[in-house]
């Protein structure tokens, strides 16, 4: 069974991964694979939002982290499906690009929403370029 895990660091930072628990005599840690950092971006519609995934360290090719929990502030485990499915979403997207250099894109839930319609935005356009020109 996976084990998915919300972890502050004492450096502020507030990541997501998959973990593994480890103790040693001397040593306490987490294996943090994947670790990214996900941050919600809400919509303009009620109770919508989405997620945005970017890895914890974009000039590491390094996929696993030990982290030690001296440097962990805050560690619970998650048990947010949504959450997990985008993760496990971009976690299958970074495998593909390394298969064939073409990234893929992390798609958003259907039931999330949508900003707006074709006709709504088309409208909405009109409406405020006409506002420009009366100016």
């Amino acid at each position: 069974m996976n084990i998915y895990a919300v972890i502050k660091l004492v450096s502020g930072e507030e990541i997501f991964a998959q973990v593994e628990e480890f103790y040693e005599d001397d040593v306490q840690a987490i294996m943090a694979i994947d670790p990214c950092i996900i941050k919600e971006i809400p919509s303009r519609r009620q109770n919508v939002c989405y997620y945005k995934v970017d890895p914890w360290l974009k000039m590491s090719d390094d996929r696993i982290h030990c982290i030690e929990l001296k440097h962990i502030i805050y560690y619970t485990r998650c048990e947010n499906r949504e959450i997990i499915n985008t993760y496990r979403k971009w976690v299958k997207s970074l495998n593909k690009e390394n298969e064939d250099s073409t990234p893929i894109k992390v798609g958003v839930s259907t039931h999330l929403g949508f900003v707006s319609s074709v006709e709504e935005a088309r409208e909405n356009l009109e409406r405020i370029f006409k506002l420009k020109e009366n100016s």
